[in-house]
């Protein structure tokens, strides 16, 4: 637990107000948040902790916080992910997580604090999965979203178009992938069709937001763009355009599936798991070579069909989203 001159030295060495919500937090003995950090368990930064990660927000090259003012991390885990709350902006209150190795980027997960605490109180929901918690705003699509009010999703619009018009104007490409990454994720069911745009930005990763968001939230009017963009051999987000046609599980998703395996076009590899959420069945043969040993993989469309190979790329899905060609 907190007193008020560790909250003082904590706001000298981020440099701003640490928000109402999270001091009360911190000033609360019982507190979950002050357990032993854990590989999935976040707790709260002590003064010293907030010294030592000093140097990593301020370098670029290091994370991505010198270029986000306006997210704090305040909470960290045993694996030295952290979790950061917007302090001001459209997004305040808000939570997002900051993690070293992993395609979660930093547009929020969480509405406020107290809904990050319910989700670690519930425990996982989606094992294996890059963030095993429920969450109000998915990232990859392959979280557990719980159920918002009406109050709470037409707070996000209103929020969702303010993220816009700054992401509009904003001149430095990370700044404006950050902000589309915050569009994606804030914007509701109900509105998904207004990603559609979003798929013909060069850059991969505002792409790729917007594919995964649309697959998940199954807009069947994109999987025609979803299924040109996953053959696109010179484009990054075709990664991402085959998750979400995997995460569409639609009638014309499986389609798009079939018809881009029976193209012969060499696929990411990420193919297979696209195919498995849409419960068709796969097999793989280890073959031996003159050069060593090769992996094939056949699918199946139906019970009565015949195996038909998989052809994959040698690309490679691309690294941190905060680093990746900008």
């Amino acid at each position: 637990m907190f007193d008020l001159q560790d909250i003082q030295r904590i706001e000298k060495i981020i440099g701003c107000k640490v928000p109402a919500s999270v001091v009360r937090e911190a000033l609360n003995e019982n507190s979950p948040l002050f357990l032993e950090k854990d590989p999935y368990r976040f707790a709260f930064l002590t003064v010293k902790e907030h010294q030592q990660i000093k140097p990593f927000v301020e370098s670029r090259e290091s994370s991505p916080m010198s270029q986000l003012p306006e997210l704090k991390i305040l909470w960290a885990d045993g694996e030295s992910n952290f979790m950061g709350v917007f302090v001001s902006g459209p997004m305040l209150d808000r939570l997002a997580l900051v993690g070293h190795d992993t395609n979660i980027d930093c547009a929020p997960l969480y509405r406020n604090l107290n809904s990050f605490i319910e989700a670690t109180k519930a425990g996982f929901k989606t094992p294996d999965t890059e963030w095993p918690y429920q969450v109000d705003y998915p990232n990859t699509g392959d979280e557990l979203q719980v159920g918002a009010s009406r109050a709470d999703i037409e707070d996000d619009i209103a929020c969702v178009e303010q993220i816009e018009s700054l992401a509009v104007s904003a001149s430095d490409p990370f700044r404006k992938r950050f902000l589309y990454s915050c569009v994606a994720s804030l914007t509701p069911k109900e509105n998904v069709a207004r990603l559609v745009p979003m798929l013909e930005s060069s850059d991969y990763h505002i792409c790729g937001r917007a594919c995964a968001m649309l697959g998940y939230y199954q807009f069947d009017e994109s999987c025609k763009i979803l299924a040109q963009i996953a053959l696109d051999a010179n484009m990054p987000a075709r990664f991402t355009a085959i998750d979400g046609l995997g995460l569409m599980r639609t009638q014309t998703s499986k389609e798009a599936l079939i018809n881009l395996v029976r193209t012969g076009a060499k696929l990411p590899g990420n193919i297979t798991t696209a195919l498995k959420r849409n419960t068709f069945e796969l097999i793989f043969i280890n073959r031996s070579t003159t050069g060593g040993k090769i992996i094939e993989w056949y699918v199946r469309f139906s019970r009565e069909g015949k195996w038909e190979k998989l052809n994959f790329t040698d690309g490679y899905r691309p690294g941190p989203w905060d680093k990746f060609e900008l």
